[in-house]
């Protein structure tokens, strides 16, 4: 491509069309060359360029985080199987925590109610062994002027059913042991 001149004189001269020089192609053919529009063109271009390069880099980036996936197609149909669930058969977190608590109350009601028949069967086996004890006893029968139930609210504190056995404590929380059996017995005084 070559600049199309004149000779005027002696002297040369760049032919211009509308304020443009004018350029012959090597088939012949005539444009002129307009400069300020095709700089223009080439920072729009540059620009152009430069987004289609940071795009690229983005999508670059977000595929090493699939770098590990050797079976595209596998994967598909991952997705595929994961996103034809049922979405109303999961729950939500927040439905996780309503069943939990309402797991935890039915059982916290199932805890009080075995609690509460053990504290009464408990009850019920001291009554027995050691109230029992104090009305059998031939000794407070025999040598004590009060009746049993007295002596058993005195001293029917200080006794204790350990291993189906009645056992016999002070007043500071020690065993108190006889002669005749470790620890006391009260059925055998």
């Amino acid at each position: 491509m070559k600049l199309k001149t004149i000779d005027v004189n002696g002297t040369t001269y760049a032919v211009i069309e509308n304020g443009n020089p004018v350029y012959v192609h090597d088939d012949g053919k005539e444009i002129p060359f307009d400069a300020v529009a095709s700089l223009n063109k080439i920072s729009a271009l540059n620009g152009e360029v430069k987004a289609h390069r940071e795009a690229k880099e983005k999508v670059e980036s977000e595929l090493k985080k699939f770098a590990n996936i050797t079976d595209p197609a596998k994967a598909i149909e991952a997705l595929d199987i994961v996103t034809k669930l049922d979405q109303k058969k999961l729950i939500g977190a927040s439905e996780v925590d309503k069943v939990k608590a309402e797991i935890t109350k039915v059982y916290q009601t199932q805890v009080d109610t075995a609690k509460a028949e053990s504290e009464a069967l408990k009850s019920q086996l001291y009554n027995e062994m050691i109230g029992g004890r104090f009305n059998s006893s031939k000794y407070i029968q025999d040598k004590v002027a009060i009746p049993p139930d007295f002596v058993q609210s005195r001293f029917g504190s200080s006794f204790k059913i350990e291993d189906g056995k009645v056992v016999a404590y002070d007043q500071s929380g020690n065993k108190i042991y006889s002669r005749a059996s470790y620890p006391y017995n009260l059925h055998r005084a």
